[in-house]
C-alpha cells in the first residue's frame, strides 16, 4: 500500500568533493540532486535498521509523546533460545497526572507468562529533559524483544518503509 509523502526542507553541510561527484552523477545520471540524496539517505537508514529497533516502545507511546494521550500498551515477543521457545511480554504504561505536572510509567517485562524479570514505576517531571529520560529507558527496555522475533521485523518493516 502507498502511503502520502510529506515532504520537508533539510539542510546539510556536505564535503566539497562529495558535492561535486554528487553533480557528476546527477548530470550522468539524468536525475536531481535531490533524488540522488534521498535513495542514498534511505539507504544508509536500511542498511542501519537494528539501530531503530531501540525505537519501538518509543514509537508506541506516540499519543503521549505527540498528543500528550495517556498510552496502555502490550508488547509480545517470541524467539527461539537453546531451541525452546521463550515469550517475552513488555505491559507499559505512560500517563499525566497531578494536573499535568507529571508522568508516571510503569512497565514490566515477563517471560513465559510467568517469570516477571523487571517490573517498575517512575514518576517524572513534565520536562523536555525528563522526556528524553523517558525515551532512553524506554529504548533500554526494547532490547527485551529479539532482534529476530516476528514482533520486532514486522515493526522494522513498517516502521522504514518509505514507499
Amino acid at each position: 500500500m502507498l502511503r502520502k509523502k510529506y515532504i520537508i526542507q533539510k539542510s546539510f553541510r556536505v564535503d566539497s568533493q562529495i558535492a561535486e561527484d554528487l553533480e557528476i552523477l546527477s548530470e550522468i545520471l539524468e536525475r536531481s540532486q535531490n533524488d540522488l540524496a534521498n535513495i542514498a539517505i534511505e539507504e544508509l537508514l536500511l542498511k542501519n535498521k537494528n539501530w531503530f529497533s531501540q525505537n519501538i516502545i518509543v514509537d508506541y507511546c506516540f499519543d503521549y509523546f505527540v498528543n500528550g494521550l495517556p498510552v496502555n500498551e502490550k508488547i509480545e515477543s517470541k524467539s527461539i533460545v537453546d531451541g525452546k521457545e521463550v515469550k517475552v511480554t513488555i505491559n507499559f504504561s505512560l500517563d499525566i497526572i497531578d494536573d499535568d505536572s507529571k508522568t508516571i510509567l510503569k512497565y514490566s517485562v515477563i517471560e513465559n507468562d510467568k517469570d516477571i524479570l523487571e517490573k517498575t514505576e517512575m514518576l517524572f517531571n513534565n520536562t523536555q529533559e525528563d522526556e528524553n529520560k523517558i525515551k532512553r529507558i524506554l529504548r533500554e527496555l526494547s532490547g527485551h524483544i529479539d532482534i529476530n522475533s516476528d514482533t520486532m521485523k514486522n515493526y522494522l518493516e513498517q516502521r522504514l518503509n518509505y514507499k
